[in-house]
C-alpha cells in the first residue's frame, strides 16, 4: 500500500524527534547489517549435501565502476572561445 502526500504528512507530524530518530536508526542498522552480510558472504560459493540431494548457491556481486578513465570533451564555443573557423590565420 502506498502513501499518499497526506497520509504520509499525517504520519509524520504525529511523530516526535525521538521516534523519528529511533526509526532512522533502526534503518541505518539494517543497512550496515545488510552490507555486512554481503560483505561476508561475496565471492563464495555455498554447497549442502542434504538427504542424499545436492544444491549449489553461489553469490558474486562486482563493482560497476568503469575501470577506465572517462574521456571528457569540451565544446569551446560553450565557454565563450572563438570558434576554429573564426580565428586569423598564423603565420610564421
Amino acid at each position: 500500500m502506498l502513501l499518499d502526500g497526506r497520509r504520509f504528512n499525517r504520519i509524520l507530524s504525529s511523530m516526535d524527534s525521538a521516534t523519528l530518530g529511533q526509526y532512522s536508526g533502526y534503518i541505518a542498522l539494517l543497512i550496515s547489517m545488510g552490507a555486512m552480510i554481503i560483505g561476508v558472504v561475496n565471492h563464495r560459493r555455498i554447497r549442502s549435501n542434504c538427504c542424499g540431494r545436492q544444491g549449489s548457491l553461489s553469490l558474486d556481486i562486482e563493482a560497476t565502476t568503469p575501470e577506465t578513465k572517462p574521456i571528457i570533451r569540451v565544446d569551446a564555443e560553450s565557454l565563450g572561445a572563438t570558434p576554429p573557423s573564426e580565428r586569423p590565420a598564423v603565420q610564421n
